[in-house]
C-alpha cells in the first residue's frame, strides 16, 4: 500500500467532508517533524523490485507538462515535490492557472482543436523536465532552510 494510505480514516459523513475533518488533517500535517517524513518513499531499492510495466514511461514523472482527459486539462508540477525524486527542493515557480471549462451543451466541440496548445505541450513532454534549478544554493542544508522558511 502507498504510504499515503495511512491517512485513510472513516469520515462521519461519507458524502460530505466537514471543515473539522480538513482542519484535522492540516493540524496533523503541520505537526509533522522533518524526521517523521519519508521524503523518498519509492527509492531505488523499491523501484528495482517493481515489474517493468510499472516503470514504463518513468521519464515523464518529472515532466512539466499537461495532463489531458477529454475537456479537462491540468498541469503537472513535479518541481513542487523534487525531494521525492531524490533532488534538492527549491522554491518552485508560481502555478499557472488553467481556466475550468463547462462542457455542458458542448457535445459537438472539437476538443483537440480547442486544446491544441495543451496537446502540443504534452507531445513535447520530454523537453521540460524538472531538475534542480541552476540558481539553487548548492549547500543542501542552507537550501532546505531557505525552502522551509518560504514554505
Amino acid at each position: 500500500m502507498p504510504l499515503g494510505c495511512r491517512w485513510n480514516t472513516r469520515l462521519a459523513f461519507q458524502d460530505n467532508v466537514r471543515t473539522t475533518d480538513i482542519e484535522f488533517y492540516h493540524d496533523q500535517l503541520d505537526q509533522q517533524l522533518e524526521s517523521q517524513i519519508t521524503w523518498r518513499p519509492y527509492d531505488d531499492t523499491v523501484l528495482e523490485t517493481l515489474p517493468p510495466f510499472c516503470l514504463a514511461g518513468s521519464q515523464v514523472w518529472r515532466s512539466r507538462t499537461t495532463l489531458i482527459c477529454f475537456h479537462i486539462i491540468e498541469l503537472h508540477h513535479p518541481d513542487r515535490v523534487l525531494r521525492q525524486f531524490g533532488l534538492l527542493q527549491h522554491i518552485p515557480d508560481a502555478v499557472l492557472p488553467i481556466p475550468r471549462i463547462n462542457s455542458r451543451g458542448r457535445a459537438d466541440e472539437d476538443w483537440a482543436a480547442y486544446h491544441a496548445s495543451y496537446i502540443q505541450r504534452w507531445n513535447d513532454r520530454l523537453i521540460d523536465i524538472a531538475e534542480v534549478a541552476p540558481e539553487t544554493d548548492p549547500d543542501p542544508i542552507r537550501a532546505t532552510a531557505v525552502y522551509m522558511q518560504w514554505y
